[in-house]
């Protein structure tokens, strides 16, 4: 982390609106000189005297920095501990623009400010229990969000929902640790079968909570971060034609030369309120070319972490071939394409090859299109759309992890839990069993943030921007 992020004594301040032409610029101040630093620049309307004003109101006045006066500005503020930050902390309202919010900066800084680093306010509100880090995490992922559901379910995050399911586990895996701690000191004493049954309860209920958590996460992934679609093919094929056409713009470079796409190129597109992620890579063949063997591997990697593959194929492939060359795609998945059918003299052949292919690889349809030509294109979405396989109307009522970070905490945790359970029903000492039971609250309070972690803060608050 930043050593700037660990001296929340010092008082920071921020521009928090965008610099450029508009009606109103916010500059935030947080700290415990934030009041004495303003008090020397801006003079309140009708004489009134500063340390007068009261909390969350709205004051008008001069802002004047050497005898100079900057601008008509607005004041409010906020006294420790009822604040964003939880320090004393003042808005600074002035016309919009980019000379006078800066000007207002600079008295700032003269008088004993100090710029803040990217995330630091939401840092020190983290540091002061004004938010923990779902929370932070929540803001992170509505800043980031590009969807409506993103929207949604960052918001509900942000309300505290998704904190409540935490505390819910956290309270239950406490119960249960006392149940197996008051049996410590007495590991001669059989457990009556009804005590065991209440013990395997509380384990069970655990497990299942858990579950339903990481189970609507990677629902809710596709829904707020969108479906990443990786297009494959051979050399030739069409797959950047094909980006090209579903993007309507010219973002890939087509070319009928083999090996052109040596890197993986991404771009997304809104399709029906959902967000499709295309990657387009080199083309699958064999080659020693040291530079296209490495943009094949890439390809390759990324299946991994692709939600759908198409697999871009002419109109008349040799569909054996095709199922060799592609086998390493995981069959749920795969989407083979037909390319190309306007070069196609006899549709009707085509369309016989086609419906071979479909025996040969075990699929239901193979959608024929022209990427050149722009055929078929939207029936090519709605097909890659059928993939998603949830709901379009998601609940996010009740909120769901957001990151990659929480769920794997969370699947750690339910690891855990299981291995504590069968130890349990194995008979292992109870000391043994209360390890797993402590490592799955240790987890959840590493997902919440009540275990600390450096790393952590800093991978999150430094992405955060400048006066947030």
């Amino acid at each position: 982390m930043d050593k700037n992020l660990s001296l929340i004594d010092e008082t920071i301040c921020a521009i928090c609106t965008a610099l450029g032409p508009g009606s109103v610029s916010v500059i935030r101040i947080s700290g415990p000189e934030s009041f004495n630093i303003v008090r020397k620049l801006f003079i309140p309307t009708g004489k009134k005297n500063f340390k007068h004003l009261e909390d969350r109101k709205m004051y008008l006045g001069q802002f004047v920095s050497n005898d100079k006066l900057i601008d008509e500005a607005i004041c409010v503020l906020f006294r420790s501990p009822n604040s964003l930050t939880g320090q004393d902390v003042v808005e600074i309202h002035t016309h919009g623009g980019a000379m006078v919010p800066q000007m207002v900066m600079s008295s700032l800084l003269e008088k004993g400010a100090r710029i803040s680093e990217p995330g630091e306010f939401s840092f020190r509100a983290y540091q002061n229990g004004k938010m923990d880090l779902l929370k932070a995490e929540g803001v992170a992922s509505l800043i980031a969000s590009q969807t409506e559901a993103a929207v949604l379910n960052s918001t509900v995050n942000i309300s505290g929902d998704i904190r409540n399911k935490f505390n819910n586990l956290r309270d239950l895996g406490i119960n249960l640790l006392a149940e197996i701690e008051a049996r410590v000191d007495f590991p001669e004493d059989e457990i009556p079968e009804v005590e065991q049954v209440k013990i395997n309860e509380f384990f069970d209920n655990l497990i299942q909570g858990s579950s339903l958590i990481l189970d609507m996460y990677s629902k809710g992934r596709l829904a707020i971060n969108g479906m990443r679609v990786l297009i494959l093919g051979e050399p030739n094929t069409g797959k950047s034609t094909l980006l090209n056409a579903i993007l309507t713009e010219e973002k890939a470079i087509v070319s009928s030369k083999p090996g052109t796409t040596r890197d993986i190129l991404e771009a997304d597109i809104l399709y029906k309120g959902r967000r499709m992620v295309f990657s387009d890579t080199a083309g699958i063949r064999l080659t020693n070319e040291e530079v296209e063997i490495e943009g094949i591997k890439r390809a390759k990697d990324k299946v991994d972490y692709s939600d759908v593959v198409i697999i871009l194929t002419d109109f008349n492939p040799n569909w054996e071939e095709i199922n060799k060359i592609f086998d390493f795609v995981p069959r749920g998945k795969r989407l083979f394409v037909a390319n190309k059918i306007d070069l196609s003299g006899n549709l009707k052949e085509s369309e016989k090859s086609i419906k071979l292919g479909e025996k040969a690889l075990g699929v239901q349809k193979i959608p024929l299109i022209s990427a050149k030509e722009n055929i078929g294109i939207e029936e090519l979405l709605k097909n890659i759309s059928l993939f998603f396989n949830i709901d379009k109307e998601f609940d996010f009522e009740e909120g769901i992890l957001t990151s990659d970070r929480q769920a794997n905490l969370l699947k750690d945790a339910v690891k855990s839990l299981i291995n504590g359970k069968e130890g349990f029903c194995a008979g292992k000492p109870f000391e043994i069993v209360s390890i797993d039971i402590r490592e799955f609250l240790n987890l959840i309070g590493k997902i919440t943030g009540e275990v600390t972690n450096e790393d952590v803060y800093e991978a999150l608050f430094s992405k955060f921007c400048i006066g947030k």
